[in-house]
C-alpha cells in the first residue's frame, strides 16, 4: 500500500509541475510584460542554475532526495545479496570505476558511495546515493537513489538501478 501511496505523490508532482510550466508559458504569452510572471520565471531559472552548481556535492544530498523538491525526479530501489556488506561496497566501487559513472565520493565506514551520470539527450543528469548495509538475517540490502535533475526523468532513474544490478551480477560471474 505504502508503494501504491508513493507512486501516486510522485505521478501528482510530475503532472501539477508540467501543468504549472505550461500554465507559466501560456501565460508569458498572453500577458508578455507582466512583471510576476518574470520573477516567476527568473526563479526556476535560478532553482535549474542551483541545482546544477551543487550536484556534485554530497552535502546536497538531503536536498535532492526531499520530497518536496519538485524540480528533482527520484527513484528509490533495494537489491539484497548474500555477500558481506564489505566485498559488496568494494565490488560496487570497482564496477563504477569502471564505468561511465564518475564516483563524486565514497564513505568505507558507512558503505556509502555517491555517483553522478553525465548529461544524455535524455536527461540533465543523475546523481545517484548508493548505501550498502548489512541485514539481520546475514543478507546485505543495496539502497540505490538516483535523483535526475529534471521534473520527469524518461526512464532514466530506473535504467540506473537495472544497470548497476546488471553490472555487479556480472562482475559476480567466475
Amino acid at each position: 500500500m505504502k508503494q501504491h501511496q508513493t507512486t501516486f505523490m510522485k505521478n501528482i508532482k510530475h503532472i501539477l509541475a508540467i501543468m504549472s510550466f505550461a500554465v507559466l508559458c501560456w501565460l508569458s504569452l498572453k500577458y508578455p510584460g507582466n512583471h510576476i510572471l518574470s520573477a516567476i520565471g527568473t526563479l526556476l531559472f535560478a532553482t535549474l542554475i542551483f541545482n546544477f552548481l551543487v550536484r556534485k556535492r554530497i552535502h546536497f544530498k538531503s536536498y535532492f532526495l526531499n520530497k518536496y523538491n519538485f524540480s528533482v525526479s527520484t527513484h528509490f530501489s533495494k537489491s539484497q545479496t548474500e555477500i558481506s556488506s564489505e566485498l559488496m561496497y568494494e565490488k560496487m566501487l570497482e564496477v563504477l570505476r569502471d564505468s561511465n559513472y564518475k564516483i563524486q565520493d565514497s564513505n568505507a565506514v558507512e558503505k556509502s558511495i555517491f555517483v553522478t551520470t553525465p548529461m544524455s539527450f535524455k536527461s540533465w543528469g543523475e546523481n545517484i546515493y548508493i548505501d550498502i548495509e548489512e541485514s539481520k538475517i546475514g543478507k546485505t540490502v543495496i539502497h540505490i537513489t538516483s535523483a535526475a535533475l529534471q521534473v520527469y526523468a524518461w526512464g532514466k532513474n530506473e535504467q540506473n538501478f537495472d544497470k548497476l544490478i546488471t553490472e555487479i551480477e556480472e562482475s559476480l560471474i567466475v
